[in-house]
């Protein structure tokens, strides 16, 4: 199970991503201490939706977990 089933590293070896790459998360924020995406959190583009201001931070967890799929450094042990 996990990155194999996938067949993640077979994609590894086409793209390990790049830096010039935007994702948006439009989910219930992220945790910009997370130490697998504090260096990759844009904060100056940051919108609560709901709060209704500039600070999106992560009150339930979802948003840095569906963030960390998406841009989390692999198998560091975080």
């Amino acid at each position: 199970m996990g990155l194999s089933t996938i067949d993640a590293p077979h994609a590894w070896g086409l793209s390990r991503g790049s830096p010039s790459v935007l994702i948006a998360v439009i989910d219930s924020g992220i945790d910009p201490a997370h130490p697998d995406l504090q260096a990759k959190i844009r904060t100056d583009i940051d919108y609560d939706f709901v709060g209704e201001d500039d600070v999106a931070e992560d009150e339930c967890g979802h948003g840095t977990h569906v963030a960390g799929i998406a841009a989390a450094d692999t198998d560091n042990g975080i």
